[in-house]
């Protein structure tokens, strides 16, 4: 029965590499989270602006509109903060998705490995088949050989 040489090694790499698609893939969601709530943050930002535009259009007292700008202004640091928070996450799924294809590299060659092992040891297998059937033709034909030069003796004995 065939047993891969590196099986206990395969199994850790497959365990391994479902670690590292789980990773990746919760730095992946990290990333769209990030990605929308920083989306959501513009469009506040970007009504924030309307919103003031016309609220001094409409001439609002001056502390109402100082408190809208800075309300403004505020949402533009959360939106920069925002950006490099994203940045930050697009490396780290980058790491992750690197690491995802080294591990995924590394099983595609133990298992072309156990291919290659598999494919010897049918090979072995067949060839110990073909030796016994031929052992076993050998052993017939001496035994008939046998048989016949028995029958002869006793032909010429008679």
């Amino acid at each position: 029965m065939f047993h891969f040489s590196l099986e206990e090694v395969l199994e850790y790499r497959l365990t391994l590499q479902d670690e590292r698609q789980r990773e990746y893939t919760a730095a992946q969601s990290r990333l769209n989270d990030a990605e929308q709530f920083r989306e959501a943050l513009r469009h506040a930002r970007v009504d924030a602006a309307m919103d003031l535009s016309l609220c001094a259009e409409h001439g609002i007292p001056p502390h109402e509109y100082l408190l809208r700008q800075r309300h403004l202004d505020g949402l533009a640091l959360q939106i920069r903060d925002q950006d490099e928070r994203v940045v930050q996450l697009r490396r780290i799924a980058e790491i992750r998705r690197q690491h995802l294809v080294e591990a995924l590299r590394e099983v595609e060659t133990l298992e072309a490995l156990k291919k290659e092992e598999l494919k010897a040891y049918e090979y072995d297998e067949r060839r110990q088949e073909m030796k016994e059937m031929n052992d076993f033709a050998v052993f017939q034909f001496s035994r008939r050989e046998r048989e016949k030069n028995a029958v002869e003796e006793k032909v010429t004995q008679s």
